[in-house]
């Protein structure tokens, strides 16, 4: 017996509901801050990574 395969159609997403999204999503309290906090780590992380490199050449 074959088993069905599911198939699901998302609706296409344009531009203007993207940005639409997006903007709802940092109205959001704390997610701004939050975002800057994860950057800044993902920065500093890099920036040791990189270091770590040129120390080991």
């Amino acid at each position: 017996m074959a088993a069905k395969k599911e198939e699901y159609v998302l609706p296409s997403l344009n531009a203007r509901m993207l940005v639409d999204l997006m903007n709802d999503f940092y109205q959001q309290s704390g997610v701004e801050e939050a975002y800057q906090q994860w950057l800044a780590e993902r920065r500093a992380e890099k920036k040791r990574k990189r270091k770590e490199r040129e120390d080991a050449t």
